[in-house]
């Protein structure tokens, strides 16, 4: 597995991900995932953009419709300002 896809729903419940290698998830759980929230439509101006997205750990899945050999996972978190 190379990559981890962070998942977290905007205010309308759509969908918002983006990968981090494989090798950065342990600091992921410690420090959380920073983001530019003001890139979100609707979420957050540019004056408040640092967000972090903290990882929830029992939400880890391999995604199983993606091959056994470059297997992708996912995994959900939490939205907070900075």
């Amino acid at each position: 597995m190379k990559f981890i896809r962070t998942q977290f729903t905007d205010i309308l419940g759509i969908i918002k991900s983006w990968a981090i290698p494989v090798e950065q998830l342990e600091e992921a759980f410690e420090n959380g995932v920073m983001f530019d929230g003001s890139s979100i439509l609707g979420f957050t101006s540019i004056e408040e953009s640092d967000m972090k997205l903290v990882l929830d750990p029992s939400t880890f899945r391999i995604l199983p419709w993606r091959p056994v050999k470059g297997a992708v996972a996912r995994i959900l978190g939490e939205r907070l300002s900075s």
